[in-house]
């Protein structure tokens, strides 16, 4: 009866340390019908803690699935609890989704969960993960490489996930069964050793237990530990992404003289690229190349880092298809590339009227009588050349970007305007000086480069 009352007693005091709980709120136990999460259902009453039952019958073990449905409704029964229940046919998901039986299932599980919580108002959602899955994971995670977070085990709470077992072994869990005399039903599928987390509780883990026979505290207390290490952790890699890390619309431009300085930037660089789908060797590659000459890019599934001069720029992957030329006549207004907008028009000026001279290079102001129509938008290419306002000889427009500094990710995407053969406007850099506005100009014709495209033309 100690030994019962004891594990009670240190469910209240594992609720309490990691306030998982608030007095009044309404958790939902996922119930499998399995010894862990039968124990976690007497715990919860013996604490007087508001719950319902959810339980999810995935059809995968024939007879035996239908046959876990029926005794946790049972025990709802008898307990005079409310039950959520729902069938998933997971192999045909899994075949749809191309994923794993596991991963199928718990995206299933995860998924209905959050949909009754938030249906049906409860608080929280508690799972019946203890000790020794806790272990397993740990394992898994070293035997797939990991970082910091992977030596965490499980985690005690995540958002509104609960995992209030986790200071319990499997041995405990047995012993509170036992005394309790809790029904339960055992998942034959458990026993299978084709699946690497079984492998491990059956072939590692008893080993382990029998050469370190504390290694179940030890690893209680390891894992408290590696929770805060790891908030320590993720403190000081905000406090360095806001330093090193600049937004820039829909950029991000790490500068590379702030990493530098850190200790490990590897390390950093790693953790401020890793959610843009860059691995560890990938940012290895990009931290060893810093010195060498900017232009350099690395690719992810989602992203792309340039190499620039000062900063590590990283932007979104598009698709960006080559605009094709685009006539421009007297009355058109807007046209969307489908990378960018622009808007053009024109208007007389008066004698003796001063034109209103644009704020930015994004607006051309052009002697509607010097140019010929139809202009042309297209892409620069190569061997352009234009006579920039106010110079007296032509330059090359590769030289005028590099001049300019644009980055060579976005060298690609600059459109020019041409009248005749003729450049007369590098859009949204450089107006021509043979189209400028004069004295003697009776009507103006402007070119506007308004904004990022929607994708949608």
């Amino acid at each position: 009866m100690e030994e019962n009352q004891g594990l009670e007693i240190r469910f209240l005091e594992f609720i309490k340390k990691h306030q998982l709980i608030r007095k009044g709120q309404r958790v939902l136990l996922a119930v499998s019908g399995g010894m862990d999460s039968m124990a976690m259902v007497g715990l919860f009453r013996f604490a007087s803690i508001p719950f319902a039952l959810a339980h999810c019958n995935f059809s995968l073990r024939k007879g035996d699935a239908d046959r876990d449905q029926k005794l946790v409704e049972k025990m709802a029964k008898n307990l005079n609890r409310t039950i959520f229940s729902v069938r998933f046919d997971t192999r045909q998901y899994a075949l749809q989704n191309k994923c794993s039986v596991q991963m199928a299932a718990r995206e299933l599980r995860y998924q209905w969960l959050g949909e009754v919580r938030q249906k049906e108002g409860f608080d929280l959602i508690a799972t019946a993960h203890h000790l020794d899955d806790a272990m397993e994971t740990l394992l898994i995670n070293l035997g797939r490489g990991t970082g910091i977070g992977g030596l965490k085990g499980i985690r005690v709470k995540n958002h509104i996930i609960i995992r209030p077992l986790l200071f319990a072994t499997r041995e405990d869990i047995q012993d509170y069964i036992r005394l309790r005399r809790l029904e339960y039903r055992e998942d034959l599928s458990n026993q299978d050793e084709k699946y690497l987390r079984n492998k491990i509780r059956h072939q590692v883990i008893p080993p382990l237990k029998e050469t370190f026979p504390g290694i179940s505290q030890t690893l209680f207390q390891f894992f408290d530990h590696m929770e805060g290490t790891h908030a320590v952790y993720r403190f000081a890699i905000e406090q360095q992404k806001k330093r090193c890390m600049k937004a820039r619309g829909s950029e991000y431009h790490i500068s590379t003289a702030n990493l530098l300085k850190l200790p490990e930037p590897g390390m950093f660089l790693y953790e401020f690229l890793k959610d843009f789908g860059f691995n560890a060797s990938v940012c290895s590659d990009i931290l060893q190349g810093l010195d060498k000459q900017a232009g350099k890019l690395f690719d992810s599934k989602t992203h792309t880092v340039l190499r620039d001069r000062s900063a590590l720029i990283v932007f979104p992957k598009r698709d960006q298809p080559a605009t094709a030329p685009r006539p421009i006549d007297e009355n058109t207004t807007f046209i969307d590339t489908g990378m960018d907008v622009f808007r053009f028009g024109s208007h007389s000026i008066g004698k003796g009227e001063k034109p209103e001279w644009p704020e930015d290079e994004n607006t051309a102001l052009m002697d509607m009588e010097l140019l010929r129509f139809p202009l042309l938008l297209r892409h620069w290419k190569h061997g352009d050349r234009i006579r920039p306002l106010g110079g007296k000889g032509s330059k090359k427009i590769s030289d005028l970007l590099s001049d300019k500094k644009v980055p060579l990710h976005k060298k690609r995407n600059i459109l020019v305007l041409e009248s005749d053969g003729e450049i007369v406007w590098v859009a949204g850099l450089r107006t021509n000086e043979t189209v400028k506005i004069t004295p003697g100009t009776k009507r103006v014709f402007f070119a506007k480069k308004i904004g990022r495209s929607s994708g949608k033309q």
